[in-house]
């Protein structure tokens, strides 16, 4: 390190505890710190410093579940989702509620709190992913809950079923690619009984 540099070695800015020197460029220094959560980060000295950084990302994670909590999480990316599981769980007049309170299907009692629903299932990734259960023949909880895609979906999920079409075994996740269609479009055409092939055609179009 160069003489010139002041050593932040040793000091703790908020979770951070700066444990060496990483990089000098153009007189800004860069630093390697470990942070309370146990996560390895490199910042600026200037931003230890004047206090823009306090933590490898985490504490920021936290605030954002604590924003959340104060304004009942309606605003988030996440809320839409959780309300649309608890429809389809609990509300008889749901147009999927068939498919799964009907069957037994349940939310477990913690995820019926937003909040709690949101610390366990973290951010989600963006507007293309929703819940997916992992065990499509169990409940909604964290040890069978993640954010996927549709087509991630729809490999694991027992409406995932093989077609013939034009002497091809297919199955829809390979459908969706090839005739770039949606899962929910095909699942929700199938169900009021159109064929894959009126599907892939775009005969319900005409409805």
């Amino acid at each position: 390190m160069p003489k010139s540099i002041l050593d932040l070695t040793g000091h703790v800015y908020g979770r951070l505890t700066v444990l060496s020197f990483y990089h000098r460029f153009e007189k800004r220094t860069k630093w390697k710190c470990i942070c309370e959560c146990g996560k390895l980060c490199i910042v600026r000295g200037d931003s230890l410093r004047d206090g823009g950084i306090r933590s490898c990302g985490c504490l920021k994670k936290e605030m954002d579940i604590e924003k959340c909590y104060i304004h009942g999480g309606w605003r988030t990316l996440e809320y839409k989702p959780w309300n649309c599981m608890m429809n389809r769980c609990y509300n008889k007049n749901d147009t999927s509620y068939s498919d799964y309170g009907n069957r037994g299907i349940i939310v477990c009692e913690s995820w019926h709190d937003f909040n709690n629903f949101y610390k366990d299932m973290h951010p989600r990734p963006s507007l293309e992913y929703s819940i997916e259960r992992i065990d499509c023949n169990w409940h909604y909880e964290p040890e069978n809950c993640t954010w996927a895609t549709d087509a991630e979906q729809a490999k694991n999920t027992t409406r995932s079923r093989k077609f013939n079409i034009n002497g091809e075994e297919i199955n829809i996740t390979d459908i969706c690619k090839k005739y770039n269609l949606n899962y929910s479009i095909i699942y929700w055409w199938l169900k009021k009984g159109y064929s894959i092939e009126e599907i892939i055609s775009g005969s319900y179009k005409n409805v």
